[in-house]
């Protein structure tokens, strides 16, 4: 993939840096961790993004989705319930890989 964009910290971008081409660029709204070499040898760039909660700049991103430009990225989905959201926390709390753990309705 040319782009990746880490929304949940942790070891998360040093474990997608391999993901992404030669040149490709990464963006994070956290600081960082794990190993970052891999942006030197393939010559990737990483952006620190800082997001506020603004209606404007959601409404902005919105079309990218429609388009299918941006896509979540979603390890696993599972039915609400309150087990379940018990398993997600403890699966976010144990940094649990890539992807967002979805709970559906």
């Amino acid at each position: 993939m040319d782009a990746a964009f880490d929304i949940q910290g942790n070891p998360v971008i040093g474990g997608i840096l391999d993901l992404v081409k030669p040149f490709g660029r990464l963006a994070c709204i956290l600081p960082p961790a794990g190993n970052l070499a891999p942006l030197y040898h393939h010559n990737q760039t990483l952006y620190g993004i800082f997001l506020t909660r603004e209606r404007k700049r959601l409404q902005e991103m919105t079309p990218l989705f429609e388009w299918g430009k941006v896509k979540a990225w979603v390890d696993e989905a599972l039915p609400f319930s309150v087990e379940n959201m018990r398993k997600a926390h403890e699966r976010m709390d144990q940094a649990h890989g890539r992807g967002k753990i979805v709970l559906t309705f």
